[in-house]
């Protein structure tokens, strides 16, 4: 997985053949992205964040053009602390 230069240190990129990569089914995609993702806050993981909205369902697969997982709790981009965003 790449890193990317301006995010944080164990910010995570998934792009191109990286996510080809990743499995087709929804379910096992998510659980893919929950475990690349480590810990989150929380008794549900991992928040998943699309397009800029939370509780959003996860996209079929061939509609994403990139994953970002962001480890930083104090992102200056939210409202409230919290780890593992994807």
């Amino acid at each position: 997985m790449n890193k990317e230069k301006d995010a944080n240190a164990d910010g995570i990129l998934v792009t191109g053949k990286q996510l080809d990569a990743l499995p087709d089914d929804p379910d096992d995609l998510q659980a893919d992205l929950r475990a690349l993702a480590g810990p989150g806050a929380g008794p549900d993981g991992p928040q998943f964040i699309v397009d800029g909205f939370t509780g959003a369902r996860l996209p079929p697969k061939e509609l994403i053009r990139e994953v970002r997982v962001n480890r930083d709790p104090f992102s200056a981009e939210r409202d409230q602390l919290g780890y593992g965003r994807i």
